[in-house]
């Protein structure tokens, strides 16, 4: 089976680094993303002279697990190190790249940066269809990075 270039349909594509500086590494044959989003806390600010209103702002944020579907390619080297990496439980850097039109031809991306760990690698081998390994990034870093639009770093 051949490696395609990492893009979904609408052109978004990942990649993770083990290096630092960064060396970004593709995640190849890549079906589906569900891209991880920040979701804050509810804290409640209620006061008794509030109109009988609760009220409400946001607390801590809560950075939900990216979600990965590939083709399943057993040789491809980032799936054989994506598995690794599950294993070791080791902390790296995820970048996704979002283009900002849907023109597969577009140079423009908003990049997200973050850092985190594979906490899910699987396989889903329905017969009537085709092998998909499942992969979930879990964040663990201290900053979530959202970058204006530019060229692709990978």
């Amino acid at each position: 089976m051949a490696e395609s270039a990492g893009l979904l349909g609408n052109g978004v594509k990942v990649a993770y680094s083990l290096t630092s500086p960064v060396t970004w590494v593709p995640v190849v044959n890549l079906l589906d993303i569900t891209v991880p989003k920040l979701v804050a806390d509810r804290v409640e600010k209620t006061t008794h002279g509030t109109g009988g209103f609760h009220r409400f702002m946001g607390g801590l944020l809560d950075v939900q697990a990216a979600a990965l579907t590939l083709l399943t390619h057993h040789g491809a080297a980032s799936h054989i190190d994506i598995a690794r990496q599950n294993r070791t439980k080791e902390t790296n850097w995820w970048r996704i790249e979002i283009p900002v039109d849907r023109d597969l031809a577009t140079t423009q991306y908003r990049a997200i940066e973050f850092e985190g760990s594979v906490s899910e690698f699987s396989f889903e081998t329905p017969i009537a269809d085709v092998q998909k390994t499942m992969v979930a990034i879990q964040f663990e870093g201290t900053d979530f990075a959202v970058y204006p639009a530019a060229a692709s770093a990978f």
